[in-house]
């Protein structure tokens, strides 16, 4: 039965990859026939008209801020209550990421039914590392999750860390319904060390995702004889200390910022280069392994555990230790070291299959009941 869904999530230009699976996930759910209202925070101005299908909420904060001010969290909730009198309620709530656990009571209060978080990892692994009871702010965190119905994990590693912490009955894993691009059965790499290297590295410019490593590496990879360039797709509050590090290496001629693109754009110039390079010390299931896997890319990363799983099978990628610069630069060697890359069927990237995330994910929502009718406390 179609159902009237308020999808909380954050929405292009805004965020990084959770931008992209929220609208991916409203648009397959109205392809099986359902009402999707994407409700998305921005905090500068938008171009509403480029957007017609998301309904914009003014809240200036960054959704991968842990901390959000409560003002903010009380604006959205206001505003979600007037979207919630204009449809005449909903059948369902989803949260597109863990930010929106702090609209959760708010929610409550006059919304009664089924709340389904989805989980990309961004607060529960550092939840899971730090320990209830550890930390004020994660401890506030925890009964909020508490108070959803379903807890949609996108990777099975977070199945494990919720857990781990929480004793929450229904946690689920559910594939990204990820859109991506048709395989690139062509060939790629070679052992020539004549040849330059063409490395990739595409992520938001901040402390997580450890772009200063990616310099260090590359600075690496020129003592150890290896010629490769590096494009780095992406913006963030780094930016400046990442040119910086760049010209203190005087490595301008090899490292490019190519500053932030469309998605479409990335993956029409992913078939460009050799390998992908991501340096981050956490991730949920990153998004970017998954779109170089469907382009035949090699992969070199820093093997936390969302990238291990995102990489699980895939015979051109290595993995180092988070923070092991010549660990990194030696997964480059190791990739190039292995030749040509033959192509692979389609078959391997099980994530390519849309349709199917899109009915699981569907289903979990059909058989969800409410345990939380009355408004929290």
């Amino acid at each position: 039965m179609a159902k009237r869904i308020l999808l909380l999530g954050p929405h292009l230009p805004y965020s990084g990859g959770s931008a992209h699976s929220c609208k991916e996930l409203a648009e397959g759910l109205r392809k099986r026939g359902n009402l999707v209202i994407h409700a998305a925070p921005y905090h500068e101005s938008v171009d509403k008209d480029l957007y017609p299908d998301v309904r914009w909420l003014l809240a200036p904060f960054h959704s991968d801020n842990i901390k959000i001010e409560n003002k903010w969290v009380q604006e959205i909730n206001e505003q979600l209550r007037a979207l919630y009198e204009e449809y005449e309620g909903f059948n369902h709530v989803i949260l597109g990421r863990e930010s929106f656990l702090w609209n959760v009571l708010g929610i409550r209060t006059f919304f009664n039914g089924p709340i389904s978080l989805i989980c990309r990892g961004a607060y529960i692994n550092k939840l899971a590392r730090a320990g209830i009871g550890t930390d004020d702010l994660i401890s506030m965190l925890a009964p909020m999750y508490m108070k959803c119905d379903n807890i949609i994990c996108i990777a099975k590693h977070l199945v494990d860390s919720v857990r781990s912490i929480l004793d929450h009955e229904r946690v689920f894993y559910s594939p990204n319904p990820i859109i991506l691009p048709v395989y690139n059965d062509g060939k790629n790499g070679g052992t020539d060390n004549s040849k330059i290297r063409r490395l990739v590295m595409a992520c938001q410019l901040k402390g997580r995702k450890r772009p200063l490593d990616a310099i260090d590496a590359v600075r690496a990879l020129n003592k150890n004889g290896l010629r490769v360039t590096l494009d780095i797709f992406g913006e963030g509050p780094q930016r400046k200390e990442i040119q910086e590090r760049i010209d203190q290496r005087s490595l301008n001629d090899q490292i490019v910022l190519k500053g932030l693109v469309s998605r479409d754009t990335l993956l029409k110039n992913l078939k460009n280069y050799d390998i992908m390079l991501l340096c981050s010390e956490d991730e949920g299931l990153p998004r970017v392994i998954q779109e170089a896997i469907s382009e035949n890319l090699g992969v070199a990363a820093y093997a936390c555990k969302g990238t291990k799983e995102a990489c699980e099978g895939w015979p051109y990628a290595r993995l180092a230790d988070v923070g092991d610069i010549d660990g990194i630069a030696k997964a480059v060697q190791d990739i190039v070291s292995l030749g040509q890359r033959e192509a692979l069927c389609n078959d391997h990237i099980s994530i390519s299959r849309r349709e199917e995330a899109i009915i699981s994910f569907e289903n979990l929502l059909n058989n969800t009941c409410s345990e939380n009718i009355l408004a929290l406390e």
